[in-house]
């Protein structure tokens, strides 16, 4: 009995699921006493109209508070920049950039993919095997042999951490000013997809 090794790549396209929206907020004015309500009352204001279009609240993270201030030393009257930090499915992507882009003083900072390659690595690993084993009996076939076994399988799954078009960024204040009701049109589409490849070598027992 003998063994035959086959190595096969597969390639498969992934699409994004969600989107980890990085943003901040800022004061233009000096924050002092009641000012600093007000800011916070943006982010509440924001975080409604968030709600309402179906985030839910364990999605709107607020992932720091930072006081701006020019001689570096806290004293009563500075600025003060809210950092949150949003996810949203595939479909809200685009409603959630419109009401980023309907809001005072906020600037959208990046958005970041989010990928099922788990998942998705389990079925391009089991294509993979049939991949190999079709070749396989090409091979054993032409030599006059059959498959009779598997002694081993060897796999490993890579994927880019970004696009091949390059992360989407965006740093402008007050981006688009429209209708929180309809989705900001910045030229893009609001999808990703990426290539998850399966490097897979198997080890086929051969027999008359």
């Amino acid at each position: 009995m003998g063994i035959l090794r086959v190595h096969v790549q597969h390639d498969v396209a992934i699409t994004a699921t969600k989107a980890r929206i990085l943003l901040s907020i800022q004061g233009s004015e000096r924050v002092f006493g009641n000012a600093a309500v007000k800011r916070a009352a943006d982010v509440r204001t924001l975080s409604t109209d968030l709600l309402a279009a179906g985030i839910v609240d364990e999605d709107i993270q607020v992932m720091g508070i930072r006081l701006l201030t020019e001689s570096g030393k806290l004293t009563k009257n500075q600025q003060v920049e809210f950092q949150l930090r949003i996810t949203a499915g595939a479909a809200q992507i685009g409603t959630v950039i419109g009401i980023i882009a309907d809001q005072p003083n906020v600037t959208l900072r990046s958005l970041d993919w989010v990928f099922e390659s788990h998942e998705a690595s389990i079925a391009a690993a089991a294509a993979a095997v049939a991949k190999a084993r079709r070749k396989a009996e090409a091979i054993a076939t032409a030599a006059g042999q059959q498959i009779v076994g598997i002694k081993r399988i060897n796999d490993s799954v890579s994927m880019p951490l970004r696009d091949e078009g390059g992360q989407v960024f965006y740093d402008s204040p007050g981006l688009l000013r429209r209708s929180a009701a309809k989705p900001a049109d910045l030229g893009v589409d609001f999808t990703s997809t990426r290539k998850l490849t399966v490097n897979m070598t198997v080890d086929f027992k051969l027999g008359n």
